[in-house]
């Protein structure tokens, strides 16, 4: 019997075991499962993709209508059939949230690339993020999304804390946990990988 290695455990694409097609399958019903959930507990969501490294909904998440027989032109939901159809015309989609009013959630976006670390300039100016809220989601570039009660209108705002950190409010949105930008990126994932943290 071969002993494991770190380094052959990181070569696998852990949790999921299997073949290429066995292990997408698995985070195929991962991200149905999650998006169901988070409709599930009142927050709407809705399906993205990443183009040229910009994230784009697949929907009219803002703007869009409840039941709208198109698909693409229906808003963010908490529906879990619509849910359900958008995540089956786009299975690996990741999972959009709209900020401010519509989910009840402020976020902290922290980015952490291109030369710029946010975290550091927020604690610059005296701000630990990590005193603000202990539901924290970590980015594929090591930014952290930190999330916080929405308590009244408040727009989204970049760099105005701090370079690097932006405010996704009212008409903003993010992505969350355990969307996957592309194959060979990291994913997005919850700080201390608990899920459920919404």
């Amino acid at each position: 019997m071969n002993a494991l290695t770190p380094q052959a455990m990181l070569s696998e694409p852990w949790p999921y075991l299997g073949t290429p097609e066995e292990r997408a399958a698995l985070f195929r019903k991962e991200l149905l499962s999650a998006a169901l959930g988070y409709a599930a507990k009142g927050y709407p969501v809705f399906p993205a993709i990443m183009i040229d490294g910009q994230k784009k909904p697949l929907v009219k998440w803002g703007k869009g209508e409840d039941g709208h027989p198109e698909q693409t032109k229906r808003r963010a939901t908490t529906d879990p059939e619509t849910v359900k159809a958008w995540w089956a015309r786009w299975p690996l989609a990741m999972i959009g949230m709209p900020t401010g009013k519509p989910s009840g959630v402020v976020v902290l976006d922290i980015d952490r690339k291109n030369g710029v670390d946010g975290l550091a300039n927020l604690r610059a100016v005296g701000i630990d993020p990590y005193s603000l809220s202990p539901v924290i989601s970590i980015t594929p570039s090591g930014g952290l999304h930190v999330f916080m009660r929405y308590n009244g209108p408040l727009k989204n705002s970049a760099g105005l804390l701090a370079a690097g950190v932006d405010i996704r409010g009212d008409g903003g949105y993010v992505v969350l946990p355990p969307s996957l930008p592309s194959i060979t990126r990291d994913e997005y994932q919850w700080e201390g990988g608990g899920y459920g943290c919404l």
